[in-house]
């Protein structure tokens, strides 16, 4: 689904820069569970194909960036920090190419 890109890159910048603080600077709750390692993975995969998917819509390829938008604001509410939370519960590869 296309999206006004204005949104799509927005919501991408703040998803980011939650992602990055929360692998900085995790909660006191977060650091102290056991499965924390695995967690800080998790948001780490999902910075990662969310930062690729913000290069190829600056080459001009924006559906990467539309599906991931489409996904988180299915999976979760349209706050970024509940995806953000959501995102070290959980990991799943989005297929996209890196010229498609």
């Amino acid at each position: 689904m296309r999206h006004n890109n204005g949104d799509v890159w927005l919501w991408s910048s703040a998803f980011l820069e939650i992602m990055e603080d929360l692998i900085r600077e995790p909660s006191a709750n977060s650091a102290a569970r056991p499965d924390w390692p695995a967690q800080r993975q998790r948001l780490g995969r999902w910075l990662q194909q969310v930062e690729a998917a913000r290069r190829l819509y600056e080459q001009g390829c924006p559906e990467p960036l539309d599906r991931l938008y489409d996904y988180w604001r299915t999976m979760a509410s349209d706050d970024p920090r509940e995806q953000a939370r959501f995102a070290s519960e959980t990991y799943r590869q989005l297929c996209f190419a890196s010229g498609a």
